[in-house]
């Protein structure tokens, strides 16, 4: 299959949003392709070279589509589009002759499991891990504000109160999770959590091109303990560039 190819410096899983800025000629073509076609373009992580402008750029071999679901067309000719992740590929070759960007020919990537039983243990433990992680990522004192007009003889039900309000906390916390990551599909589970934590993109590339879901939640469930332990010591988790804004630029 061929494949429309925007290399970015980020790494994009199945199932997760991408907002994407489009003023660069080549990827305002690509981008009029793809809605003229109603296909999806690729999106492939840069391990050397730019985003923009001239020069050699080096990605990875495997991506993700990234199906276009809104789009804002601007007079100028920009764009403003909302992708989400859809599917792994792997590139088997790249033409950079044919259009003002690159092309590509690859394959999908299947999704086997892994081990059934193995793999029903670890999707466990990183929901609850996941769980851990966001609670930690809380502020501090979110749950610590006392109640205005409390009589000071109550003074005793405080710590209860306060235990309640972290139980309560985490409960909300588990159920988000639970929304976003079902442990009755743990491939999806394992892509949710993937494009959630925070981790340094080479990490994130290894997760993504995960042979099996197995081997995907096995390198979660690694990070996260390394995450919620420096966490838990109140060091700072790591974190992107800030200028790599959330609002990607081609």
């Amino acid at each position: 299959m061929e494949i429309p190819l925007f290399p970015l410096h980020a790494v994009l899983v199945p199932g997760a949003p991408l907002p994407l800025h489009i003023f660069e000629p080549r990827y305002r073509a690509l981008v009029a392709d793809c809605l003229a076609a109603g296909e999806p373009f690729g999106v492939v992580g840069i391990s050397a070279g730019r985003e923009v402008g001239a020069g050699l750029v080096s990605f990875a071999a495997v991506g993700t589509l990234a199906e276009i679901r809104e789009v804002t067309r601007h007079p100028d000719g920009r764009f403003d589009i909302v992708t989400i992740g859809t599917a792994r590929f792997r590139l088997t070759g790249v033409d950079a002759t044919r259009k003002p960007y690159l092309v590509g020919t690859g394959e999908l990537l299947p999704e086997p499991l892994g081990d059934p039983v193995r793999v029903a243990r670890l999707a466990a433990r990183v929901r609850s891990r996941f769980v851990r992680y966001l609670e930690l990522l809380q502020p501090e004192g979110d749950d610590e504000t006392p109640d205005e007009g409390v009589d000071p003889a109550d003074a005793d039900d405080a710590e209860p109160r306060d235990a309640e309000r972290a139980t309560s906390a985490r409960e909300r916390l588990a159920e988000v999770a639970a929304r976003l990551a079902p442990l009755d599909d743990p491939t999806t589970l394992g892509y949710v959590v993937s494009g959630l934590v925070q981790a340094e993109l080479p990490r994130r590339q290894e997760l993504l091109e995960a042979a099996t879901t197995e081997d995907r939640l096995a390198g979660l469930d690694a990070l996260l303990a390394r995450e919620v332990a420096l966490l838990a010591r109140r060091l700072a988790p790591y974190g992107p560039d800030p200028r790599l804004a959330p609002l990607r630029r081609n």
